[in-house]
């Protein structure tokens, strides 16, 4: 009878061995991944999903699988519509996390992030940024993007323009509209008039992730959209 009694206390200990660090440690770090997201951007709608088969890989500050998912993120004044971020093998800082209750990130094997910005959200941040007179709108398309619109000119005219660019990858994390001709009515102007388009509608985004070191490896333009892809840099 005594050896029942063993034989049960000894597999509900394995089984607290086991169960513990899931029940315990992983809901921990997802709630302080999910704060730490909040504290940064102010969201509200961000989900986190963790894969750790055993648990105890957390207590030796690594995440075996990781997903976030994140609806309209706001960075540096821009809305992302959509942010998925997937990593694999995620280092980071287990005393950070015991002592302060913080997710100090320190590398991984695998980090990839895509963003999806509507042309209607980069618009609200051009004009809010750069042209609150709305003069010009973006208009992205498959391949394209152009600025298009009526700016001034002499004694208060307006002539309608469409400025078509490309966009430029600036240190790793910041993208900027350049534009390559501008054309009034199907007629090519002189490329002076692009320098005052330049000066006076320098778009710049910065799309810096936390403390994440994600750089821009892929600009897709879309219908009304632009995909980004970011990835880690060791």
């Amino acid at each position: 009878m005594k050896r029942n009694w063993l034989v049960v206390v000894l597999a509900l200990l394995v089984l607290g061995i086991v169960a513990i660090p899931r029940l315990v440690i992983v809901p921990r770090v997802i709630q302080v991944i999910e704060a730490e997201l909040n504290k940064e951007f102010d969201l509200a709608n961000v989900k986190v999903q963790m894969k750790a088969p055993l648990g105890w890989e957390l207590l030796l500050g690594r995440i075996p699988q990781l997903m976030v998912e994140v609806e309209n993120m706001e960075i540096d004044g821009l809305i992302v519509a959509h942010t998925i971020i997937n990593g694999k093998n995620i280092f980071f800082d287990i005393r950070s996390l015991r002592q302060r209750n913080e997710y100090v990130f320190k590398g991984a094997d695998f980090l990839v992030a895509h963003l999806t910005v509507k042309e209607s959200d980069l618009n609200n941040f051009f004009w809010h940024e750069i042209d609150p007179n709305e003069f010009l709108q973006i208009r992205i398309a498959t391949d394209d993007i152009s600025l298009e619109g009526k700016i001034p000119i002499f004694g208060g005219l307006q002539v309608g323009v469409s400025v078509h660019g490309h966009l430029d990858i600036i240190d790793g994390s910041y993208l900027r509209f350049v534009p390559k001709d501008i054309e009034v009515r199907d007629t090519k102007l002189p490329s002076s008039l692009l320098e005052v388009v330049k000066d006076n509608y320098d778009l710049k985004l910065d799309l810096g992730l936390l403390s994440y070191p994600l750089k821009i490896s892929q600009i897709i333009l879309l219908e009304r959209e632009m995909q980004i892809k970011m990835e880690v840099v060791q």
